[in-house]
């Protein structure tokens, strides 16, 4: 039986939830229009931060992990099979809203760049 190296996965992982996850709040905050907006962010942020990193972690165990394991797999690691992936979900969860499928695009672009580097 071949073994299969998936590269640094975990870290690449916790790397591409956590800068996703400074990013979003960060847009929202750079939007509101004032200071109401900024207050109400607060209590907003520490809800959104506790349901994505929940999210975020059941998506990487359930469907991005085992993606990952069928491109090493399969294929020779290219990134262009991640940029696929990336797109299909795009499209998948777009209708959930713009901010969360361009949130799980970036954290597959950012888990691409992780994986394979060298230290």
């Amino acid at each position: 039986m071949r073994v299969v190296n998936l590269g640094n996965w975990d870290n690449s992982i916790i790397k591409s939830i956590l800068y996703v996850g400074i990013l979003i709040p960060l847009y929202y905050l750079i939007s509101s229009n004032s200071i109401n907006d900024v207050s109400g962010l607060l209590v907003t942020f520490l809800l959104f931060i506790g349901v994505y990193f929940v999210i975020s972690f059941l998506g990487w165990l359930i469907i991005g992990f085992p993606i990952h394991w069928i491109i090493c797999r399969f294929t020779n690691k290219h990134a262009g099979y991640y940029a696929l992936v990336a797109f299909i979900v795009g499209l998948l969860f777009y209708s959930a809203g713009f901010v969360f499928s361009f949130a799980v695009v970036i954290q597959i672009f950012i888990f691409r760049l992780y994986v394979f580097k060298k230290t």
